[in-house]
């Protein structure tokens, strides 16, 4: 039982580890790539552990489409909502125009949602909201304003409301003064302001919280007209909230939506400013400092060293490491994988397999960096530190290629000749060489690669395109399922 535990641990650690790697706006299609995994194992666990790991990660909200064609206030043009948990039930999201329960592109049987003074007061929220977002962000953007009952004894008197706000810019208006190049800048932008609001006084206390994952080329690379160096990032905060304990005698809806709106703005305005200042600004001067590559060393154009982490966990000191675009094509901390001096990628990964002599190139010589080291406790019971990570365990852990691990853990080791040809294929047509030192570092370090129609990805979605293919994964679910059976 402990052995089939740990299993799981290790697979759901390797699908959390996975999903790390790639941009937030594909976090919610890679998680429910990841879970069609590992429910492929059986393991009711790891869903547990992926679910646990991956909470505190900000993803984009889906937005939906109200199947209905008439509503309240608008016109019979299709209307869009945000789904979130404020408005869920099962496998159904209310929409706040029509009141009812959608599920993909239908309704489904559920119970009306709000009714009486919550619905009053969600309608009339909906419909300012909606025309702010689009004076304020453009026709690109979504807002859905949802109330509850938070106070059964107060019902008629306070209420919850949440006012959630998104926009998805896409823009390629060139230079404008004071910025750096815009040119084909994308990005997702989401506010939510949740808080209570008593009706009987037009008392108000609201939290703010803002996400936006960005992408912003910096300019064009040498000799690339067409290649772009980019500027990727991500984050979130919640520093945000604001009040207001004015006593309204005559309790007026519109006067206390307008009221709300107007700290909404308020409140966005100043986390905007303090973005740019800040996040852009710094990236900015720091892509103007970066130093020049020596000729000697590889500069891989596609590529940045942006690494994906949890939006929540990241910090704005970080973009420094986030513009830059320069690669160093060897490493002295690359881990070597030989045998009988011959270079095996998978040799550790198969089970029961023979050895089969790999084309591979051979591998020039050099030291596995293990930072794990043997020490003992006062009872005298040895265990291993690492002196980079400070981790320690009682067993020394393996020395191996962390890409390589992931893959072999979800159970989707393909031929390590595979996936060196086709990254020796992407270099070529940027006339670049690519050799066993290079191949180990990209895997290692997670780069980023740019394709011809301008979309990035890690190298490890690159040289396993089934994680980012829904199609692919069920087939090779369905391969191993035969060969189980």
């Amino acid at each position: 039982m402990r052995e089939s535990t740990n299993k799981a641990e290790d697979v759901a650690a390797a699908g959390a580890s996975l999903l790390a790697r790639y941009p937030p706006r594909k976090g919610r299609m890679i998680l429910d790539n990841i879970v069609t995994l590992c429910k492929h194992r059986d393991a009711e666990a790891v869903l547990d552990i992926i679910y646990r790991e991956v909470s505190p990660v900000d993803t984009p909200w889906p937005v939906l489409q109200c199947p209905s064609a008439a509503t309240e206030w608008l016109s019979a043009t299709p209307h869009y909502f945000i789904a979130f948990e404020y408005n869920r039930m099962g496998d159904g999201y209310r929409c706040p125009l029509c009141n009812k329960y959608v599920s993909g592109d239908e309704f489904v049987s559920f119970p009306l949602g709000n009714s009486g003074l919550l619905r009053q007061m969600e309608s009339a929220a909906n419909r300012v909201f909606v025309e702010y977002a689009e004076l304020y962000y453009g026709k690109e953007s979504t807002a859905s304003v949802y109330t509850w009952e938070c106070d059964p004894a107060n019902k008629e008197r306070k209420m919850g409301l949440a006012v959630m706000i998104k926009h998805r810019a896409k823009s390629s208006n060139g230079n404008r003064p004071g910025h750096f190049s815009l040119r084909e800048k994308r990005g997702v932008w989401q506010s939510a302001h949740v808080g209570i609001v008593d009706i009987s006084s037009g008392a108000y206390y609201f939290q703010s919280s803002f996400y936006m994952d960005s992408f912003v080329p910096l300019g064009s690379l040498p000799n690339k007209p067409d290649a772009v160096g980019r500027f990727n990032g991500s984050v979130a905060s919640r520093l945000f909230s604001f009040e207001s304990r004015e006593a309204i005698t005559t309790p007026d809806l519109d006067g206390l939506i307008a009221s709300i709106g107007e700290q909404v703005q308020l409140t966005e305005n100043s986390f905007y400013g303090r973005l740019f200042e800040i996040y852009f600004s710094k990236a900015q001067f720091v892509a103007e400092g970066m130093r020049v590559i020596p000729q000697s060393t590889l500069f891989l154009p596609p590529q940045s060293r942006w690494k994906e982490q949890p939006a929540a966990s990241r910090v704005t000191e970080e973009s420094s490491q986030q513009a830059d675009v320069h690669v160093i094509g060897q490493t002295s901390d690359t881990n070597a994988i030989t045998h009988s001096g011959a270079v095996r990628l998978d040799h550790q990964f198969a089970e029961g397999s023979e050895e089969i002599a790999s084309p591979l190139p051979k591998r020039k010589k050099s030291t596995v960096v293990d930072d794990w080291k043997e020490a003992y406790d006062d009872d005298g019971n040895r265990y291993y530190y690492n002196e980079v990570t400070g981790e320690t365990a009682w067993e020394k852990p393996d020395v191996g290629n962390l890409v390589l691990d992931i893959l072999r853990n979800l159970h989707l080791m393909h031929s390590p000749d595979k996936y060196y040809r086709r990254l020796k294929k992407y270099f070529r047509q940027y006339e670049t060489e690519l050799n066993i030192d290079t191949f180990y570092s990209l895997t290692n370090e997670d780069q980023m690669l740019e394709l011809d129609d301008g979309s990035t990805m890690t190298a490890l979605e690159y040289i396993v395109p089934a994680y980012g293919d829904r199609r692919k994964i069920e087939v090779y679910i369905a391969q191993n399922a035969r060969k189980d059976a």
